[in-house]
């Protein structure tokens, strides 16, 4: 190979700075493929998400369809497969719902400008969420004065949440029937 090299005119010197440029160039290339594949490596043994787990990570969530060695796809709730490299899988905030049997609470504040008083509107709670189908029942339902001014008082509610799939669902039909209930007493209310 050497001899080949020397009839062609290069020199060892130069071969050596084409072949170490070489090296550099697709050292950097594989850097991430490398990152990656350790990190999926990482995921088999530390188990942070298992198949079926509900995560978020950054601006995506979803349910995990499929870990592999370089990257894991997760399937939103528009129905998107979004494939993530497991570097940053590992890299990021990632957030698990399903973990374990870990309880799902949703909390919200709730704004009532309203001749009824506190007590009338927190009894109407009481009786109300628990008939929602998403609420967990094993978890115990909270609801609090957080404040009270001159023209207003607000209540924080805790809910417990069957699934985190059901958040939305149950915070949109809530918040209707929270309306409707406004209306009736001539009461404004605003939600956060």
């Amino acid at each position: 190979f050497l001899i080949g090299i020397r009839i062609l005119g290069l020199g060892v010197d130069k071969l050596t700075v084409i072949v170490g440029a070489l090296s550099v160039g697709i050292g950097l290339g594989l850097q991430n493929i490398i990152n990656n594949f350790v990190s999926g490596v990482i995921l088999v043994f530390e188990r942070p998400f298992k198949v079926g787990d509900y995560v978020e990570l950054a601006d995506k969530k979803g349910q995990v369809l499929q870990i592999g060695i370089r990257s894991s796809t997760l399937l939103t709730d528009q129905g998107a497969q979004v494939i993530i490299p497991n570097g940053g899988l590992l890299s990021g905030r990632l957030v698990n719902w399903t973990f374990g049997k870990s309880d799902i609470r949703l909390n919200l504040l709730l704004t009532f400008n309203s001749v009824r008083t506190i007590g009338e509107w927190k009894q109407w709670l009481q009786e109300t969420i628990p008939s929602f189908d998403e609420i967990d029942p094993g978890i115990p339902l909270k609801i609090f004065t957080k404040d009270i001014t001159t023209d207003a008082y607000i209540l924080s509610v805790q809910v417990g949440i069957q699934h985190v799939q059901q958040i939305e669902r149950f915070r949109s039909e809530f918040l209707e029937i929270v309306k409707i209930e406004a209306i009736k007493y001539d009461t404004k209310v605003s939600s956060a």
